[in-house]
């Protein structure tokens, strides 16, 4: 067990990102050419050996409930803090103040988070920068 652990770790520490970095938004994006936070998630998650269900990115209030009460059942632990490639999820509110969710892959180091948003391409960005500290919500495993 514990051999296999220092593998996965291994593993981890040593998955390519690089082709990943400013690669352009899009709403639905996942991948190769385009991706949205979910799908550059999903990308992420399978480079480090994780598969999970994907979803599009739900449009509706009643599509975004579904999406959390299933996303519930995938067995995320909450974490009392970073832990590298961890989910980190943020809550934000759009222009009109309905609730959106922004997640991203710690980085190792604990310091930075890889993403993207409507705003930007791919990029890294400090867990303490003052933005994203206002919007955040957890750190998160897949059990």
């Amino acid at each position: 067990m514990v051999e296999s652990e220092d593998r996965k770790q291994k593993t981890e520490d040593r998955i390519d990102i690089s082709d990943l970095m400013d690669k352009p938004f899009k709403e639905d994006g996942r991948g190769p050419e385009f991706y949205d936070c979910a799908g550059l998630f999903y990308e992420i998650a399978k480079r480090l050996g994780r598969y999970l269900p994907q979803y599009d990115t739900p449009k509706t209030d009643e599509e975004k409930n579904e999406l959390f009460v299933t996303v519930k059942d995938l067995n995320f632990v909450r974490l009392k803090g970073p832990e590298e490639w961890c989910a980190v999820i943020f809550r934000l509110w759009d222009d009109e103040g309905r609730e959106k969710w922004h997640i991203g892959h710690v980085m190792p180091g604990c310091r930075r988070f890889i993403h993207i948003t409507e705003n930007t391409s791919v990029c890294t960005t400090s867990l303490q920068h003052k933005h994203w500290k206002i919007f955040f919500e957890g750190f998160y495993r897949y059990g």
